[in-house]
């Protein structure tokens, strides 16, 4: 139940009833409720809302004399936790709804030293022992590490040193604006340091920054969970060298998680390649994607485990269908630490338990054994699933079939574990028995063939006569209710039977309540075997899930090359464009090594420039988090980072326009990019003048090319790039492929050697629905352009910003700008070809309107030339 105010915002939220107490009331109550069976459905959705909920229960115990509850009194209630977006341990059934898990969410906790410019930052699951902490972070790049980690609430320090931290410091105020709405928490550091102490030896070597960035961290879950006995917590140092970093930037333009257009998880990469099927499975693969491996054994270790899972069908089909039974093994210890696990969460962990147990019985079975033992990773995760849980006995003797949800619905102790609740369940069958007999003897007795005996919550046990026949009714009847239609009595002896059900039922809730409290504790202490299963069970999950997209989709394993960022691919496809087209979906090559590191693509709009950026880049991204690439071959070697500019657009909060967001974007590039990153670029420069941009684009392509020396795929409409082909010995053009059959074009999608001769942008238009006379215009005034640019082009050697030797004057002894004779020639060639074009027309055959463009054609030529 719900009151108040916030009885109204939560009835709109979840669209229920509001109703309000006391009815009569000049100033009624305002309430709503949802049956508490069905309580974490409506919380995780007033989460998802960016709402938090504090759950507080009733602890007294109900009296066994009905007329004395009656008469009203307080009831004693305690605040059991806080639930929030990023600290939420809701209860899951085995199999449960995932959509949270392949979420992100969690919480990032800030410690910053008084004085200092760098910051640490601690992250970790709630419902997990670990704490990551990355140290030495800049104030520059503290709003990008932060968002990086995806959290649901950030925690930052109130004060540093007695400063206050204020939410209009530079970077706080981006943060804001980037996270969801209320998702800042400012708290105080507890005198004791956050009352906790913490396991590994690597808590010890943190500065302070990152000190008070655990304890922030570990003191807001234990605020939340309004527990100080919680689970120790292990601290990990983040080490950035063995993972690959993607930028948010990237991680948007690559589509990643969510698509770029709407930010819908259908249509990303995850979308398409996430077969998991526990949650736990689901969360492992959703860190794999965004922090892919850079270690080459781990790699190799995961292509293996893959490959031996596609060619065993019979292992993998039994492995999945038996992991469909499996619960969030993290999340239940964690609720079993807290003491707030249900019976039937308890419930799906021995049925999971089982199965897990089942998948480990079958593999010594299976005759393929040895094989699936040769993958490392493979092994280790069966060794640990052969280990039967301790307290999987327990789960099996004491628990019911079907337990209930909540404990006072009983059922949950099965038949003839305990004697005492054996007992009070017979007395309970007694009474039910004896009140059937009660109701025939009362109806002989009385010769009312309609009177029943019936119960209700308001007056216990009760008989029910009709109104036709109250009349009848012997004198020892007590009244109880009058109704329209009939009359409600009691009498001394279904009273006594009633405390006695009465009495037995509250003696049977309170020994099973006992013997699950008991039970409770044996899954706390068991809470660490729980989680070393979890982290086993979500690796095989997301294994066997690599080796389903695998054969459903084709995928094939690539081969890891010694040589670091070195990338080949042929017959490539982009995964999520195959599965939305399906066999119509291009296959593309990729060749990049130390030979040809930069490739500049020229092509058509429409032309599926874009898309192949995008699955150059996920196919390095598929192949180090573990996974099969969408390709009939691959050879690659690691690379450090992936960058991924495909697009811009302005930002209206920061106020910066789409120019500066693109040249943020390239500076974060050449700023952090290496000779073992992958570098992709699609329209740089397109923000601002032609001049302008041409030149940012050139200077910044022969930066990466010849300063940073990484493997690029550059993508531009500027042709004027294409020459750099003959200055620059690394760099080759392609371009996407486009036939012309008549007067149809044909955008191939192909990707083929060499530049492309045009860019179609007015067939493209025509696509779009331009209208006729404003396509003809732009045709001509194109064709005018174009012969200005062939007639008066003045070719001057290639320049490179960066080379020492290169001067403002002079390239290799040739003038920039060129001579008076060299004028005077392309005066004479435009006037020569002036003539040519005008002998070229028909006057008889145009109409008037072509003659009218064709007077403009002309004009403008003379016009530049005069500029000139």
């Amino acid at each position: 139940e719900v009151f108040f105010e916030d009885a109204v915002r939560v009835a709109r939220i979840l669209n229920v009833t509001l109703t309000s107490r006391d009815k009569n009331d000049p100033n009624p109550i305002p309430m709503c409720g949802v049956p508490i069976h069905s309580i974490e459905g409506y919380l995780e959705r007033l989460l998802d809302a960016g709402f938090s909920a504090a759950l507080v229960s009733q602890v007294s115990a109900p009296s066994i004399d009905r007329e004395k509850t009656q008469k009203g009194g307080m009831v004693e209630r305690k605040l059991d936790r806080v639930v929030t977006p990023g600290v939420r341990l809701m209860a899951q059934s085995a199999g449960g709804s995932r959509s949270s898990a392949s979420s992100g969410g969690g919480v990032v906790a800030v410690g910053i030293e008084s004085g200092a410019r760098q910051a640490s930052i601690a992250w970790g699951d709630p419902s997990g022992t670990q704490i990551w902490v990355m140290e030495s972070v800049a104030e520059t790049e503290l709003v990008e590490a932060i968002l990086l980690r995806e959290p649901s609430e950030v925690i930052l320090p109130k004060d540093i040193a007695g400063k206050q931290v204020s939410r209009k410091l530079g970077w706080v105020k981006d943060l804001e604006r980037r996270l969801a709405p209320n998702s800042l928490r400012f708290r105080t550091m507890r005198s004791d340091g956050g009352g906790r102490d913490f396991s590994g030896a690597q808590f010890a070597l943190l500065s302070l920054a990152g000190k008070r960035a655990s304890r922030l961290f570990s003191q807001y879950i234990d605020e939340v969970t309004v527990s100080s006995d919680l689970f120790s917590r292990e601290v990990i140092l983040f080490d950035s060298e063995s993972a690959m970093t993607i930028d948010t930037t990237t991680r948007r333009n690559l589509e990643l998680l969510q698509t770029a257009r709407d930010g819908s998880y259908e249509g990303s990469l995850l979308s398409v390649i996430d077969c998991t099927i526990t949650a736990g499975g689901a969360r492992l693969l959703r860190r794999w994607v965004v922090h892919p491996l850079r270690d080459r054994a781990e790699i190799s270790a995961r292509h293996e485990a893959v490959a031996v899972l596609l060619s065993q069908f019979l292992l993998r089909k039994e492995i999945r269908n038996h992991l469909a039974k499996v619960p969030d093994l993290e999340r239940v210890a964690a609720r079993a630490e807290l003491s707030i696990v249900n019976p039937r969460e308890l419930g799906a962990l021995r049925d999971g338990l089982d199965a897990l147990r089942d998948i480990a019985d079958f593999l010594k079975q299976f005759e393929h054994f040895n094989t699936v033992m040769s993958a490392p990773l493979l092994r280790g995760v069966f060794e640990e699933l052969s280990q039967e849980c301790s307290v999987v006995p327990s789960l099996k003797a004491i628990l019911s079939d079907t337990p209930p949800i909540q404990v006072h619905d009983g059922g949950i102790v099965q038949d003839g574990y305990d004697s005492e609740v054996d007992s009070l369940r017979r007395l309970s069958q007694e009474t039910e028995a004896w009140l059937e007999s009660f109701q025939q003897e009362e109806r002989e007795r009385t010769g009312i063939a309609s009177l029943k005996i019936r119960s209700n919550n308001a007056i216990g046990l009760y008989i029910e006569v009709s109104k036709s026949q109250v009349e009848r009714v012997p004198a020892h009847y007590i009244p109880r209710q009058t109704l329209t239609n009939g009359a409600r009595f009691v009498t001394e002896e279904l009273r006594v039977w009633e405390k006695r059900l009465t009495s037995a039922a509250l003696e049977l809730q309170s020994r099973e309540l006992e013997i699950f409290r008991r039970l409770q504790i044996e899954v706390k202490q068991a809470a660490n075997e729980l989680r070393s299963l979890h982290k086993v069970v979500s690796v095989l999950d997301v294994l066997s899930g690599f080796a389903e997209i695998a054969e459903e989709q084709s995928f094939t394993a690539p081969v890891l090359l010694a040589e670091d960022a070195t990338l080949e691919a042929y017959g490539s496809w982009h995964p999520v464009l195959r599965r939305l087209i399906g066999e119509r979906c291009i296959q593309n090559d990729i060749a990049l090594a130390s030979d040809t590191r930069c490739y500049v693509l020229t092509g058509p709009n429409m032309g599926g420039k874009s898309t192949y950026l995008r699955q150059v880049g996920l196919l390095v991204l598929l192949a180090q988090i573990g996974s099969f690439v969408p390709a009939q071959q691959m050879r690659f070697g690691v690379f450090d980072r992936i960058f991924a500019r495909l697009g811009a657009s302005d930002d209206l909060h920061e106020g910066d326009s789409t120019f500066m967001v693109e040249m943020r974007e390239a500076s974060n590039i050449v700023t952090n990019a290496t000779s073992f990153s992958l570098v992709l670029i699609d329209e740089i420069g397109r923000g601002t003048a032609t001049g302008d941009g041409v030149a940012l684009a050139r200077s910044l392509l022969e930066w990466i090319v010849e300063q940073i020396e990484c493997r690029c795929i550059f993508a531009t409409h500027y042709h004027q790039l294409i020459d750099l082909e003959q200055s620059l010995p690394t760099l080759r053009n392609i371009s996407v492929r486009v036939e012309e059959i008549g007067k149809e074009v044909v955008f191939t999608h192909v990707v083929q050697s060499g530049p492309a001769d045009r860019s179609y942008g007015i067939e493209v238009a025509r696509r779009a629905g331009i209208p006729m006379p404003v396509l003809k215009r732009a045709e001509a005034l194109l064709r005018s352009i174009l012969s200005s640019e062939e007639n008066i082009r003045i070719k001057s050697p290639q320049l490179s910003m960066f080379s020492e030797d290169s001067t403002v004057s002079s390239v290799a002894g040739t003038p920039i700008f060129g001579n008076s004779e060299d004028t005077m020639c392309a005066q004479s060639s435009l006037a020569s070809d002036i003539e040519k074009r005008i002998l070229s027309v028909s006057p008889d055959e145009i109409t008037p309107r072509e003659a009218l463009d064709f007077v403009y054609e002309l004009r403008q030529l003379c016009e530049f030339n005069r500029d000139e």
